[in-house]
């Protein structure tokens, strides 16, 4: 475990809740594999390129169904929100 932003965010794969900010995707490596809630509605057309740029595969797992056709990170997610409020 580290609090090493740089370190953490160089990792081959992230897996994050909230999206990264502009300036963590910074600290990704080139062909890193992103999984985040992207929300992609939310976001601009520089935070994209910034994706492009770097040539990261970013999965927006708030858009990931399973064979019930549900999404199985929104509903935990809303779980632990609704727990915690």
């Amino acid at each position: 475990m580290t609090g090493d932003k740089k370190k953490v965010f160089g990792c081959p794969m992230v897996l994050k809740v909230e999206p990264p900010t502009l300036e963590e995707l910074e600290l990704i490596n080139p062909k890193t594999v992103l999984i985040s809630a992207l929300q992609l509605k939310t976001r601009k057309k520089s935070y994209f390129e910034a994706l492009a740029k770097k040539k990261i595969t970013a999965l927006a797992f708030e858009f990931i169904k399973d064979e019930d056709h549900s999404y199985p990170a929104v509903k935990a997610l809303s779980e632990i929100a609704g727990t915690a409020s």
